[in-house]
């Protein structure tokens, strides 16, 4: 069975949890997409905190996706986030399955 969230976050200037750890959880992630809807750059980190200037960069309008196809499967570690500014925005849609 199949579930989705999809839902709009604040980032700040302090590293912050976007998409949960399910590595040891039941559900694991199928897909996710992470997009930039704010005016400020947003750096992701997968399983460390979020660092400003380090890791995958989403400027304004950008977007990251991992969708399952072949064998390539989005990571089930934690996704964290950080702004360059107070006030940035994404939005996060993930697809879960039990």
């Amino acid at each position: 069975m199949e579930s989705y969230t999809n839902d709009e976050q604040t980032i700040n200037a302090t590293s912050s949890q976007v998409l949960p750890d399910r590595a040891s959880l039941t559900q694991k992630r199928l897909s996710f997409i992470i997009t930039n809807t704010g005016a400020t750059i947003i750096w992701l980190a997968i399983d460390k905190e979020a660092v400003i200037g380090a890791g995958i960069p989403l400027y304004a309008g950008g977007s990251i996706e991992r969708v399952v196809g072949g064998v390539v499967l989005p990571p089930q570690k934690a996704i964290n986030a950080i702004s360059s500014e107070i006030g940035g925005t994404i939005s996060v849609f993930e697809e879960v399955r039990q």
